[in-house]
């Protein structure tokens, strides 16, 4: 296991390390886990309630992913998935973390909602993809603890480098060692929301790093270590990208976002007549609740946007408030709601005419809280 001599370790927003008999490689490693930020890992305790893709949506885009990462292709190693706000990334990208059980390396989910909390830092990436590593592969602590003791300036290093050194070049010596660890069963890193993290230049740096990464252990069949990432469209990603070889995804038309729409929509409305405080008494005969045309209006006035759909579902769900009345409230407009609901109903009846990038901050700033299906 890595880090000899150490245990009890704990992923909680912390990562503690004690027991450890070995004081100078314990003050080396704490050193590492100052660095980084193991709360934006999708396992830690506070983000376990976060939503997954239902199963009857994005069934062709996570196919295609999981199709990628056991691929025996190395030239492609790093995966680029863009879409809109709201389309849904930060979704898929959890429920294929929670897929890959031992092929997951780390995950590091970017947010801008908790300032302080070093989400939005990019510096924090690739020591937390260290530690990561260091937990789930065997020997490659050993590693990593004597290229930072070689390299104590490390930290002041370029992300292209501190990802070379912290991360590639152990993977290299492991690889090398005919006792070493096998290391042949793929290994995925998951970067979500790259434009969350608050420096874009930053952004643009650990494109680069990621891309270099690709490169260097593209002599290394061995060592399947793959890249997924997932962010906006942004210009300046857009244009790193452009210039790497890597796959790219776009959340568009192709992967038929309406029809997942229409499916989460329904399943959430079934699920809200069977076991809403007053669905059960007022909702069981209503066997056309909500209606095709409701539906169809719904998913409409989504525009491919899960975000809408999510957001429907929970201000119909509210277990104080009559279901049936809520949704129509939706339905016919702000006229219909009751008083301090306007704001929510105003939001929920958005359509693509008014996706402008000011319009979807006020949006998200309002409903941080609520992710995609």
């Amino acid at each position: 296991m890595a880090f000899n001599g150490a245990n009890n370790f704990t992923v909680n927003g912390t990562l503690q390390c004690v027991d450890n008999s070995r004081a100078g490689e314990d003050a080396v490693f704490n050193r590492l886990v100052e660095a980084a930020c193991l709360k934006a890992d999708h396992r830690c305790v506070e983000n376990l309630d976060s939503p997954i893709c239902h199963p009857e949506t994005r069934v062709d885009v996570i196919r295609e992913i999981e199709s990628w990462i056991e691929s025996s292709d190395t030239g492609q190693r790093v995966m680029w998935l863009s879409g809109s706000a709201g389309s849904g990334k930060s979704t898929i990208a959890r429920t294929v973390a929670g897929r890959l059980d031992n092929q997951l390396a780390s995950s590091f989910f970017f947010s801008r909602a908790e300032p302080g909390s070093g989400k939005d830092e990019g510096k924090r990436l690739i020591p937390t993809i260290a530690c990561h590593l260091a937990i789930a592969i065997s020997s490659f602590g050993e590693q990593l603890l004597l290229e930072l003791k070689r390299n104590p300036g490390i930290w002041s290093f370029s992300l292209v480098q501190q990802l070379q050194k912290m991360v590639v070049e152990p993977l290299q010596r492991i690889a090398s060692d005919p006792g070493g660890d096998k290391l042949d069963i793929p290994s995925v890193i998951i970067i979500d929301g790259l434009d969350e993290c608050k420096d874009q230049e930053i952004q643009v740096e650990i494109i680069k790093a990621i891309v270099s990464a690709q490169n260097a252990l593209s002599h290394c069949p061995s060592v399947n270590l793959r890249f997924l990432v997932l962010s906006r469209p942004e210009v300046k990603i857009r244009k790193a990208f452009s210039q790497a070889v890597t796959r790219k995804l776009v959340l568009d038309e192709r992967y038929e976002p309406d029809k997942d729409i229409e499916a989460y929509l329904r399943s959430e409305f079934s699920t809200i007549k069977s076991t809403h405080s007053i669905g059960p008494h007022c909702l069981s005969k209503e066997s056309e609740w909500p209606s095709d045309k409701d539906i169809k209006t719904l998913v409409e006035r989504a525009s491919g946007q899960f975000i809408y759909a999510s957001t429907i579902v929970k201000y119909v769900m509210d277990d104080r408030k009559d279901p049936k009345k809520r949704l129509q409230n939706i339905i016919n407009g702000p006229a219909a709601a009751e008083e301090g609901e306007v704001e929510t109903i105003q939001y929920v009846q958005l359509d693509s005419t008014l996706t402008s990038r000011n319009v979807w901050k006020i949006i998200l700033s309002k409903i941080r809280n609520v992710s995609g299906i």
